[in-house]
């Protein structure tokens, strides 16, 4: 992607936001609001529901070193799926026909087939994938949709060793539904007044690229 985007914009760094790099501190603000979130919904819920359900594992080395694995290359994996179902569609798409919302749209098929969850479970994965691609296109870079994916992930990765099954796909009940889609949305409806408050922004006005260096 980053190589695509030094190819085609002569700079890769446009490939993380219009101020041509990422945003650290703008991702760090967020975080202190989303991370707890998700920590609180993910694992605290999440850990309350199943508590009929939890296991714990021997801590022998390899669920460790599997553990451990899996909480590294987590956030690699959750912003991975936003470089390629993000940005890739909303630049080479959106920006060549001129219409973003193509670019936001038209990933959304490709994002749920890459998910095995029954139909209500897609519904969300639609739901995020949507929720991701306007995020992306408010805020000018893929740094806070990368955030909400990483958090939602890594909380779940840290808890899938005690709840048998936390990270199957297959059929999602309501209640499931609703603890994985709620939080998604309060996220990206908070995150949008904030930012455009912040930037001083109409609500439905994007981020773009005026040479400034964002935080």
């Amino acid at each position: 992607m980053l190589v695509g985007t030094l190819a085609g914009y002569g700079r890769a760094g446009i490939a993380h936001s219009v101020v041509g790099r990422v945003r650290w501190g703008l991702m760090g603000r967020v975080a202190l609001v989303v991370v707890p979130v998700y920590l609180v919904v993910n694992v605290g819920v999440n850990l309350v529901l199943a508590r009929e359900e939890i296991v714990v594992p021997p801590l022998t080395l390899p669920v460790v070193l599997a553990w451990g694995i899996a909480l590294v290359l987590g956030p690699l994996q959750a912003a991975g799926e936003e470089y390629v179902f993000r940005v890739l569609p909303m630049q080479a798409v959106g920006t060549w026909l001129r219409l973003p919302l193509l670019g936001i749209v038209l990933p959304v098929p490709l994002f749920v087939l890459g998910h095995g969850y029954a139909p209500l479970g897609q519904v969300e994965i639609a739901l995020f994938a949507l929720l991701m691609g306007l995020l992306a296109w408010k805020t000018g870079g893929i740094e806070i949709p990368v955030l909400l994916h990483v958090a939602n992930n890594w909380t779940l990765f840290a808890i899938a060793p005690l709840v048998p099954g936390a990270l199957e796909q297959g059929e999602v009940t309501v209640s499931g539904f609703l603890l994985a889609a709620v939080p998604t949305l309060l996220c990206t409806a908070g995150i949008w007044w904030w930012f455009s408050r912040r930037e001083n922004l109409r609500l439905w006005e994007p981020q773009r690229g005026n040479g400034r260096r964002g935080a």
